[in-house]
């Protein structure tokens, strides 16, 4: 049985820093914080280190694990019986018969090695370990697992590439082509990873948030065949800004104006040197285009583009309408997602990719759920800039309409309607 979560990691890289001396300072503790804008539940600090336009790097702040291992042939069974096994501990089977409170995500090590070729039904087996976090008030301590086969599992501070993508749970082929797009990814950018073993991390089936983690690894002459760098490569460069409502999701970049008073929960925008990739819709009725292109618009962040990779998708979903004269429905209906800079180009027909070098927008945020057509919000909105006397297209059906969370989030929601101004 091959040893359980990060254990040959630690092994492979207890004589390689994670990063080259002096090139990063180490911090206090707290400088680790959850990954609190994606998890449900207790789940393990870190901080960013930096960002390129498709993944992140991360460094994990020291932590404790419960895991198990399974030499199968198939991803999908190994985390259903792997949970099933961790959840039995966390409800009592530990030796202080304790219920321990849950946590997210569930991480599993993929080790790429074979072990001598052998398969099961045609699929080649692979050694497995499926891991839980524990809360932070159980690591000085942890209790220990009664069950065989179940381990706890002490990790240093570690420094990991980070790939996010949506969706439910993952299953066999899915966490498969992510990782090769990952690797893809690294690669290019000459990035030091451990390649044997890679991570895949899900925060749960309602959150539709999956996570690929490749463990940054020192170049050394066992790791000589590529030319690659000793830190990332994006260190030293400064980590782009975001809104807090955007949570932690690239949106478009936008600068607020303060240029003269505005009624509530109104501003005005200036969003500059944005790329999307958009559809349009055939369809007359609101709902039903949002529903058409959105599908496409998820294939293309799934894989359907030039380098076939995953990509974690942006926010807000923005829908875009306006009176056009050549259709027999008077109106268009158009779906937009930013997409970073360098990303790769659609392959599905009728989804393209464009480019604003600027929209100036006034921008009116609400919460609850909206619909595709939000009529008395965008009359209400259209009341508030006349009663202040600010001009903005009136003439054509020229709106955006733009949501920030899963339609799954119950609370907390935040919708915005952009109007052009003039």
């Amino acid at each position: 049985m091959a040893p359980p979560l990060f254990v040959l990691v630690i092994a492979l890289l207890a004589q390689c820093s994670v990063l080259a001396a002096g090139k990063l300072k180490v911090k206090p503790e707290n400088i680790f914080k959850e990954i609190s804008k994606s998890c449900t539940k207790e789940c393990p600090g870190y901080r960013e280190v930096c960002q390129t336009s498709t993944y992140a790097v991360r460094e994990f702040a020291p932590s404790v694990w419960v895991s198990t291992s399974f030499y199968v042939n198939s991803y999908g069974l190994a985390r259903d019986e792997g949970r099933k096994k961790l959840l039995r501990y966390f409800k009592g089977a530990n030796d202080r018969g304790i219920q321990i409170n849950l946590t997210t995500p569930t991480v599993i090590q993929i080790d790429n090695k074979t072990v001598s070729g052998e398969t099961l039904e045609g699929v080649t087996k692979k050694v497995y370990s499926v891991s839980m976090y524990l809360p932070k008030v159980n690591h000085a301590n942890p209790p220990r697992p009664t069950e065989t086969g179940v381990f706890i599992d002490k990790i240093p501070k570690k420094m990991a590439y980070v790939l996010t993508y949506g969706g439910s749970w993952p299953w066999d082929q899915e966490q498969s082509r992510a990782s090769r797009s990952f690797r893809i990814k690294l690669d290019r950018n000459k990035e030091s990873y451990l390649e044997r073993f890679y991570y895949t991390a899900s925060y749960g089936s309602g959150n539709r948030r999956n996570e690929i983690w490749m463990f940054h690894s020192k170049p050394s002459r066992y790791y000589g065949h590529r030319d690659v760098n000793p830190n990332p490569s994006c260190m030293g460069q400064k980590l782009p800004s975001r809104p807090s409502f955007c949570g932690d999701r690239y949106c478009p970049k936008f600068t607020t104006l303060k240029l003269r008073s505005l009624p509530n929960h109104v501003e005005e925008r200036m969003y500059y040197n944005n790329s999307y990739v958009t559809h349009m819709s055939s369809k007359c009725i609101a709902h039903e285009a949002v529903s058409d292109s959105y599908m496409r618009l998820h294939r293309y962040f799934r894989g359907a583009n030039r380098n076939n990779e995953t990509m974690q998708r942006t926010v807000p979903v923005i829908t875009f309408s306006q009176n056009v004269t050549d259709s027999p429905c008077n109106v268009s209906h158009s779906l937009l997602f930013y997409v970073p800079p360098g990303t790769a180009q659609p392959t599905e027909e009728g989804v393209e990719l464009i480019h604003k070098t600027s929209l100036h927008v006034y921008a009116y945020s609400f919460g609850g759920f909206s619909q595709s057509h939000p009529t008395q919000e965008l009359v209400r909105f259209q009341s508030k800039l006349d009663s202040v006397g600010i001009c903005y297209h009136k003439g054509l059906y020229y709106v955006y309409r733009a949501s920030y969370q899963s339609h799954l989030q119950l609370l907390g929601r935040r919708n915005e309607i952009w109007l052009l101004s003039c």
